[in-house]
């Protein structure tokens, strides 16, 4: 790829800002990957926001989602385990943590009785209107099967949830990365976590984006999702 982002800068003119979703040219180069990622399944530029972390663009939906003046106080459905910095962030926006556990005994499975069981349990303390899930799991690693994510979207759409979807980051290189020309990346550092490198027999990775469109009408009309991919692993494994 001949694109650079000094070269971008070039053409636009020095000292203006650049496009407020990022620079179009990655924009569009990320979007064809996450299409690849999904089986064709349409990706369109104008749905990606490009970020500085998966981290500020939870914290900057939930700053949407959430009012801290509401009574009852807006509540999200948040799994255990979980990232500290998301629970952290939940509770300084005025959110409710509305906790549901991961199934140990299934290999920390996600499981729609116990998602049931958490909003249940939030009758008279909170208005519940997301739910966040992982998946791949961090810390736990469980991915979720085909099957299990359409589970859960049927739930987001019937208790009329925002789903969001923190699916984390390609292994050893990210889109963004590959955009700026450094294809030979990929080749200095081994494979990283999460999408690709799962393991178990039959397992696979598919992303929530990806089974919502197959699902089709009304659920891909109706449902609310954010999907959050992440190149914080890029260079660095854990």
């Amino acid at each position: 790829m001949g694109f650079t982002v000094l070269e971008y800068k070039r053409n636009e003119g020095k000292g203006s800002y650049s496009a407020t979703a990022g620079i179009p040219e990655i924009v569009q180069r990320v979007s064809e990957f996450i299409m690849r990622r999904d089986g064709g399944v349409p990706s369109h530029p104008e749905n990606i926001y490009i970020c500085p972390g998966s981290q500020w663009a939870l914290t900057n939906i939930l700053t949407v989602l959430v009012n801290p003046e509401a009574s009852p106080r807006t509540g999200v459905l948040t799994p255990v385990p979980c990232h500290s910095t998301t629970v952290l962030s939940l509770t300084t926006l005025g959110a409710v943590v509305v906790p549901y556990y991961l199934r140990e005994e299934s290999g920390w499975a996600l499981e729609v009785e116990e998602l049931q069981r958490a909003l249940d349990s939030a009758k008279g303390v909170c208005n519940p209107l997301a739910l966040y899930v992982i998946n791949p799991g961090n810390p736990a690693g469980y991915v979720q099967s085909r099957k299990s994510v359409q589970e859960v979207i049927q739930f987001a759409a019937e208790k009329r949830l925002f789903l969001l979807a923190d699916e984390v980051s390609e292994p050893g290189v990210s889109p963004v990365i590959q955009t700026l020309d450094l294809q030979n990346v990929k080749q200095l550092f081994p494979p990283q976590v999460y999408q690709e490198c799962v393991y178990g027999e039959k397992t696979e990775f598919v992303s929530y984006k990806r089974a919502l469109a197959e699902m089709g009408p009304p659920l891909s009309d109706r449902v609310e999702l954010a999907s959050f991919h992440t190149a914080s692993k890029s260079l660095m494994g854990e």
